[in-house]
């Protein structure tokens, strides 16, 4: 799971850097800071004195690193797709190298952590109902077929998977809040929100609650099928958080996710590994996060 510590880094910044001052502590392990800081910098100054790098890679590196030398660089909309939305973004500027390697820092634990908790999840709840599990496997067949490899339109054809996916997320949201910053004075239903106001958009109640969902604590993916999901609120469904300021690994994940789990699901059966826990699982009290009070287990049985 995310590390705890890493959260507090990113979601209360100024809060941090207060207790490190106070106890010259710090709440991030400098050996995993220093080692991601050090390896990624090695790698911009490899490609920043590449003259062939534009041709020779394309990955979320090159594509900031372009963003930095030049202004309106343009993205394949694959490259939107998969990277973000806010990658797009930043090509409407020139970004600094300390810029691009907080990106990718924030980027790698962003697109890790969420598909890495939530693959454990989808995981575990398809041990536990195998007429699902085997609704996604005859899709998953039916779109792969004799292929080894899946690719980026292979991924675009999935419905019931995804539904499943995000059924999973709406359950079990990685990130149970997410915190926002008033930019100007607003006025919503009569209350009066100052400049400077902090809010925190309970994402968690939101996914769980009777006025949206139908049996919220039941897991049912079929509302998450196109004709359904397509009606309702878009702020009913928020697991990477909305707008400009939605998870920068987003788009990454939730590629990552769908193809990881395609290629699990064809090859391995998923069956309860201990005896079944109570639905809806209890959860531990983590500012934030989600994490189940007991262990998830489930068994992969080779088809």
């Amino acid at each position: 799971m995310f590390h705890y510590y890493i959260f507090q880094k990113i979601t209360f910044p100024n809060l941090c850097r207060l207790y490190q001052e106070i106890t010259k502590r710090s709440v991030v392990n400098h050996e995993v800071d220093e080692f991601f800081t050090k390896d990624l910098s090695e790698v911009i100054k490899h490609r920043l004195n590449d003259p062939e790098a534009k041709d020779k890679y394309n990955d979320a590196v090159q594509l900031l690193l372009n963003a930095m030398e030049e202004e309106n660089t343009k993205f394949t909309k694959e490259d939107a797709d998969i990277i973000s939305e806010t990658v797009e973004k930043v090509s409407k500027k020139s970004l600094t190298r300390m810029e691009i390697l907080a990106q990718l820092v924030v980027f790698l634990a962003a697109g890790y952590e969420t598909t890495a908790t939530t693959l454990h999840f989808v995981t575990y709840i398809l041990s536990q109902r195998p007429d699902v599990q085997d609704k996604v496997r005859d899709e998953v067949n039916e779109i792969f077929g004799d292929k080894n490899e899946i690719g980026y339109d292979d991924v675009s054809k999935f419905v019931y998977m995804n539904a499943v996916i995000d059924e999973t997320l709406r359950l079990l949201p990685p990130i149970t809040r997410t915190n926002r910053l008033c930019q100007k004075e607003t006025v919503v239903n009569g209350v009066k929100f100052e400049k400077g106001s902090v809010f925190s958009v309970p994402i968690y109640a939101i996914h769980h609650s009777p006025d949206i969902y139908e049996n919220p604590e039941e897991f049912i993916p079929e509302r998450f099928l196109p004709d359904e999901s397509d009606s309702r609120h878009p702020m009913a469904f928020l697991p990477f958080g909305s707008g400009p300021r939605n998870c920068l690994g987003m788009r990454f994940a939730e590629y990552e996710l769908r193809v990881t789990l395609a290629w699990i699901i064809k090859n391995y059966k998923f069956i309860p590994a201990d005896e079944k826990l109570a639905w809806p699982l209890e959860l531990e009290p983590t500012g934030g996060l989600i994490k189940p009070k007991h262990e998830l287990k489930c068994k992969f049985v080779r088809l």
